[in-house]
């Protein structure tokens, strides 16, 4: 009965989507398909573009509602979906690639571009998570890293080759659009055969149900029926993706919301999956048209998407009391070394780092020591300063949260807290129409808005590893439709703002590298001095309190404190992912245990990252400047999912 509601609902948004694109009168339509009526431009607008809209929502939808609840049914993960596993920016990637290095042959063959690539990140999270982690957070935290890989590897290309790649600005927002029938005949054989072939995989998925073992005990072959499964939930989402963009969250609210509404079996969960996921992109395509009206720039489907699911999904965690899930991946140090001597290490590698930073460069000519002028300290000191402290933020920020939620893959990316950040900046640059002259103010009222959120889903799931997850992917996939939105609009300042979130130096002066270094060192000492309420709060609440700590206040206050470190390091510089999460790691693998050695190792080696990230992504093309933020992320996202990778294998 609820599955029956769903499809009369289907169809009356189909209907509303229609009738919101303000198409002829009913009897000048009956009248042209009758061969009576003149094919004047509302009637070519309503031909070419309306009904293939409609149309392509509607395969759309259904797609990413199919090929998410095959993936939660293969894998019996409930957080499985193209978002989640980093399939959709594996796709979004190899296409970004192929427009770069061999346009022709991407536009003939975008849809196997995009299947190559979504195999390709596929097979990236099979081999970091490992078989028996694909049913559990492993996957999903995978996902996360291989997402971030992945979208810093496109952004880079994005914005090295920007005057070839402008066009792929909708595209890469989500776009349904239309301007004809071409697109929906290339993608409505492939959506209909692979759906139906879903719908054949009934019994494969009841026995997947009860369990891999079980499942081959019963006769299954899971070397044969697991890649085709997995071959067509791809191939759905490269078919999507390699024409209208990604759009996030319908893969993975869908196949949930279908089993909310009653379905209990897998092909009532395809079917719910399909009705629904046509539904929510029928809805919030129309919304797009809609706000459409009332501005004046395109909003594209793709950007209303994330703002309309990332609430719902935040709504869920908050309504439900999660179970306390924890990560089967553990840093532990392969060797110890008195703090003091690692300190000093760490402060000579840095010095050296700094150095060469300052002073070791290209020219057209070569590779040359600059002999240490004031010309050249003015310009680069001021770079390599805020690269310093805004790496020892990040760095100390992680270590903060890793800590606190005992959890060793807790960072200011992964929990949110730097997309909100990001993405307070993004709207505003959008609102006001241009690149704000100091984001510092809008990136610390965003960086605690999302701590904020994070806090709430504390409280209800007690340190629940699951909400944390779930709430960086709600917040990311914001960022992402504020970055959407900006780009839609398609104005100059779009590059700008892409190239300072992604975590570039450049703009840094004296005022700015000077106001980080003060601000920053004043937080950092702060946390020094609650090093022992780290210590006491690592070990769990129940011991912190046992030992005399106010637990609560304690962590709201240190929650607060890395919330201004990461806020103010994104304000000076962008974003710049897996610092924060592979610098605590490092300190630890190299022996830093108590929260004090751990603060201090960890912030020199984040010191050491983005300085590091910053004069590599200075020289490895030059001329060209690839933001630091971004070189950070490819460096840290390939290290750290070789280390995923090794821990899963133990």
């Amino acid at each position: 009965m609820k599955l029956l509601a769903c499809a009369g609902l289907l169809i009356f948004c189909a209907v509303f989507h229609v009738l919101i694109q303000r198409p002829p009168q009913l009897p000048d339509i009956l009248a042209f398909l009758q061969g009576q009526g003149e094919a004047d431009y509302p009637m070519i607008v309503f031909r070419d573009a309306t009904l293939p809209r409609t149309l392509m929502a509607l395969l759309v939808g259904g797609a990413l509602g199919i090929a998410g609840s095959l993936m939660q049914q293969l894998l019996r993960n409930t957080l499985a979906a193209p978002t989640t596993l980093g399939i959709a920016s594996g796709a979004w990637c190899a296409l970004v690639a192929g427009t770069v290095f061999a346009p022709p042959v991407a536009v003939a063959f975008g849809f196997w571009f995009a299947f190559a690539g979504g195999i390709s990140a596929a097979l990236l999270v099979l081999a970091i998570a490992g078989p028996r982690g694909m049913a559990g957070l492993p996957a999903i935290l995978a996902g996360m890293a291989v997402n971030l890989l992945f979208a810093a590897v496109a952004q880079a290309l994005v914005l090295v080759e920007n005057q070839r790649v402008r066009d792929l600005g909708l595209w890469a927002a989500g776009d349904l659009q239309q301007n004809g029938w071409g697109e929906v005949t290339a993608l409505a054989p492939l959506a209909l055969i692979l759906i139906g072939m879903s719908f054949f995989l009934g019994r494969p998925l009841s026995l997947l149900r009860l369990g891999t073992e079980t499942a081959s005990g019963r006769g299954l072959n899971l070397a044969l029926y697991a890649p085709i499964i997995a071959g067509i939930a791809i191939a759905l989402t490269a078919g999507a993706i390699s024409l209208v963009g990604p759009i996030a969250f319908v893969g993975l609210l869908a196949p949930n919301c279908a089993r909310l509404l009653g379905a209990r079996t897998a092909l009532a969960e395809l079917l719910g999956a399909l009705v629904i996921g046509a539904t929510a992109l029928l809805l919030t395509d129309a919304l797009a048209i809609w706000v459409s009206t009332m501005t004046r720039d395109i909003i594209v489907s793709g950007v209303v998407a994330p703002l309309l699911g990332a609430p719902v999904l935040m709504l869920i965690l908050l309504r439900r009391r999660l179970a306390d899930v924890r990560p089967s991946l553990e840093f532990v140090s392969r060797f110890r070394m008195r703090g003091t001597t690692l300190s000093v290490l760490l402060s000579i590698a840095l010095v050296a780092i700094g150095i060469a930073a300052l002073f070791l460069g290209r020219t057209e000519t070569g590779w040359i020591w600059a002999a240490p002028d004031s010309i050249t300290i003015s310009f680069r000191w001021p770079r390599v300063l805020a690269a310093v402290m805004a790496g020892l933020a990040l760095a100390a920020a992680g270590v903060v949260l890793q800590r606190l939620l005992r959890n060793p893959l807790a960072s200011p990316e992964i929990v949110g807290i730097s997309a909100g950040a990001g993405f307070a900046v993004a709207l505003a640059t959008v609102l006001t129409g241009s690149v704000i002259a100091d984001p510092r103010p809008i990136a610390i009222l965003g960086a605690l808005a999302a701590m904020s959120l994070l806090l709430m889903i504390l409280r209800r799931g007690t340190h629940s590893a699951l909400g944390i997850i779930m709430t960086g992917i709600a917040l990311a996939a914001m960022l992402d439709a504020g970055l959407g939105l900006a780009i839609s609009t398609g104005g100059d300042e779009v590059y700008t703002l892409l190239g300072w979130l992604a975590g570039t130096t450049i703009y840094a002066d004296e005022d700015t590298a000077l106001g980080l270094m003060l601000s920053v060192s004043i937080l950092f000492a702060i946390l020094l001095v609650l090093a022992r309420w780290l210590d006491l709060i690592s070990l769990g609440p129940a011991v912190a309190i046992g030992r005399g700590l106010n637990a609560p206040l304690a962590q709201l206050c240190l929650f607060t404190v890395a919330g201004f470190l990461v806020a103010l390091a994104t304000a000076a510089i962008g974003l710049a992912p897996f610092i924060g999460l592979v610098a605590p790691n490092l300190a630890r693998l190299i022996g830093a245990g108590r929260a004090r050695e751990h603060l201090i190792s960890a912030a020199l080696i984040g010191a050491c990252l983005m300085v590091f990230s910053d004069w590599v992504g200075r020289m490895l093309v030059y001329p060209i400047q690839i933001p630091a933020g971004l070189t950070a992320a490819i460096l840290g996202g390939a290290y750290f999912i070789v280390v995923l990778r090794m821990r899963s294998t133990h």
